[in-house]
């Protein structure tokens, strides 16, 4: 099982207390069902991604996107296509469970 967290389950950001939250839950939720989980070989992650491009951060204004992108030491948003490549990788991996994976272009190592 591979689920798709947030950065904004990790750090706060004005306006995401909702989605924050829920996120935030989702985290424990993975670690939870990781052990619970692995007495059956069924194994448990999570994958979070930064600023990707979406249809939800579509409407970030270009002010705000400038602003976020900044603080990413990799200097630009990431692809749907690259956080998906990250999720088959985890869910091919054997002998990994109740990890978190940050796909964030190294946001939260500069937060």
């Amino acid at each position: 099982m591979v689920n798709v967290g947030a950065v904004v389950g990790f750090r706060g950001f004005p306006g995401d207390s909702c989605y924050g939250a829920s996120k935030a839950g989702l985290t424990g939720l993975t670690t939870v069902l990781a052990t619970e989980l692995a007495r059956r070989q069924v194994r448990v992650n999570m994958v979070v991604p930064g600023f990707v491009m979406t249809e939800m951060t579509s409407g970030v204004s270009e002010r705000a996107r400038k602003a976020i992108i900044s603080r990413i030491p990799l200097q630009r948003m990431g692809t749907p296509e690259e956080i998906a490549d990250v999720c088959w990788w985890v869910a091919g991996s054997t002998y990994m469970t109740g990890s978190v994976v940050f796909t964030d272009g190294g946001l939260m190592s500069n937060l």
